[in-house]
C-alpha cells in the first residue's frame, strides 16, 4: 500500500531566520501554522482515508529557537485543525481543513500567529486489481467418459494474494462425460466480493465453468479393436460356449468357429443409468454338431461390453469374463416324441439359432433404437 505523507511547507528555514532577527530586533516573531500540519492518504482510490496531525513538538522547537515565552498546555488547547471529509477518498478530491484558533492565542504567546483555511488534492492511492481467484486452482478429471469424475487442485492456492478462500462444486461432478460442463465456487466465510475488496482487490467472478475433457472413451469402431483382444474374446467366447454347453445336447460337438461379429455403440442422447452399457461385441460361432440322428449346423454368440480405448493406446475390455450367451426360449434342436406326446430318450437340445439371421433378429436387434450396430462378416 503507498502512503502519501506531507507536510505543509511555507515558512523555510531562511524565513525562521529573519523571523529571529525581527524578534531580536523588538519585533514579535511570525509564526504560519500551516508549516505544522502533517497529512497523509492511504488505502485505495475510491476508498481511500486521510490522517493528519498537528506537530505541536516541532511548533514549541521553533519558539524555543526564537526565545518565544509559552505555555505548553496553553498551546495545545488554543490551536485546533480539523479535516473535512476524511474517508471514501479518490485520487483529484480535495479535502479541507479548517482551523479552531482561540482568541487567547497571541494573547498568551508572544509572536504572531498567520493561518488560513486551505485544501490539499488526494493523490497517490493505489488502484485496486483485478483478481481471479481461480488463477490459483486447477480442476482435474478421471476416469472414463460416462464414470469420469473431478477433483479440484489447490496446490497453488498459498500464492493467492487473498487467503482464507476454499473452492466447491456447485452441482455435480461425478458419472461425467467428454462434453459435459461443472462449475466451481469460490466462497469466503463472508460475501467473497466484499471481502476481496477488503483485502485491496476487485473480484472478477465467484463461480466459473470447466469443460470435461481427456477421459479414456469406450470404444466406437471395429477398427479401434486389435487383433490381440480380437484372439482373446475368440477364446473366451469359445470356453463360454463348452462350459454353458447343456447336458441334454448328447451326441458330438464336432466344431466351433467364429465367423464373425456385431459390434455395437451407444447413439448419442439415449437415457443411460447405471447398468447402460456404452458398447457391445457379439461374437458369433457356428457350431456344428453330431447325433445319432443326424449331423446339424447352429449359430452361438457370446457378448462381451465395455471395450474401452485408453488415452494411452491401450484397449482392453473391463471384464472378460462378464458375458452374455443365449439361454431360455432361444434353442435349437430335436425332439422325438411318441404317440401321446410321451418324450422318449432320444431328446436333443442345442441352445442356439439355425441361422445367422434369426440369431441377429433374437439376440441383436433389439438394440437397435439405442444402439448404432456394425457388422463384421
Amino acid at each position: 500500500m503507498k502512503n502519501t505523507t506531507k507536510k505543509i511547507v511555507i515558512c523555510t528555514a531562511t524565513a525562521i531566520s529573519m523571523v529571529s532577527v525581527f524578534a531580536g530586533c523588538g519585533k514579535k516573531a511570525e509564526i504560519n501554522l500551516a508549516d505544522y500540519v502533517d497529512y497523509k492518504f492511504s488505502g485505495y482510490d475510491n476508498d481511500g482515508y486521510v490522517e493528519y496531525s498537528f506537530d505541536y513538538d516541532g511548533l514549541f522547537d521553533d519558539l524555543d529557537n526564537l526565545k518565544v515565552e509559552y505555555d505548553d498546555g496553553d498551546l495545545k488547547k488554543y490551536i485546533k485543525i480539523n479535516a473535512g471529509n476524511t474517508d471514501d477518498l479518490s485520487n483529484g478530491d480535495s479535502v479541507e481543513f479548517d482551523w479552531d484558533i482561540s482568541k487567547r492565542l497571541e494573547e498568551n504567546v508572544k509572536a504572531t500567529f498567520v493561518y488560513a483555511d486551505f485544501e490539499v488534492e488526494v493523490e497517490g492511492l493505489k488502484e485496486r486489481e483485478q483478481f481471479d481467484p481461480f488463477d490459483y486452482i486447477t480442476v482435474e478429471f478421471s476416469g472414463i467418459t460416462g464414470e469420469g469424475y473431478a477433483e479440484i487442485n489447490t496446490d497453488k492456492v498459498d500464492s493467492s494474494p487473498v487467503s482464507d478462500i476454499w473452492f466447491e462444486f456447485a452441482g455435480a461432478y461425478g458419472s461425467l462425460r467428454n462434453g459435459d460442463v461443472v462449475s466451481v465456487r469460490a466462497c469466503a466465510l463472508y460475501d467473497l466480493e466484499e471481502y476481496c475488496y477488503d483485502e485491496g482487490y476487485i473480484l472478477t467472478s465467484d463461480l466459473k465453468e470447466y469443460t470435461v475433457s481427456g477421459l479414456d472413451e469406450f470404444a466406437s469402431s471395429m477398427d479401434q479393436i486389435p487383433d490381440d483382444l480380437l484372439n482373446e474374446m475368440k477364446s473366451q467366447g469359445e470356453d463360454t460356449f463348452y462350459s454353458r454347453l447343456d447336458d441334454s445336447a448328447k451326441g458330438t460337438i464336432d466344431s466351433v468357429e467364429y465367423v464373425g461379429c456385431y459390434f455395437l455403440t451407444a447413439k448419442d442422447g439415449i437415457e443411460r443409468d447405471y447398468n447402460t452399457k456404452e458398447n457391445y461385441i457379439y461374437m458369433v460361432y457356428e457350431v456344428k454338431a453330431t447325433n445319432h440322428l443326424k449331423s446339424l449346423t447352429y449359430y452361438y454368440y457370446v457378448g462381451f461390453s465395455d471395450i474401452i480405448a485408453f488415452n494411452d493406446g491401450r484397449v482392453e475390455i473391463r471384464d472378460i469374463f462378464d458375458v452374455e450367451y443365449p439361454y431360455g426360449d432361444y434353442f435349437y434342436g430335436d425332439r422325438i416324441v411318441c404317440e401321446g406326446s410321451s418324450v422318449l430318450e432320444n431328446y436333443y437340445i442345442y441352445v442356439g439359432y439355425e441361422d445367422i439371421d434369426t440369431l441377429y433378429a433374437s439376440a441383436v436387434r433389439t438394440y437397435s433404437e439405442n444402439y448404432n450396430i456394425e457388422k463384421d462378416f
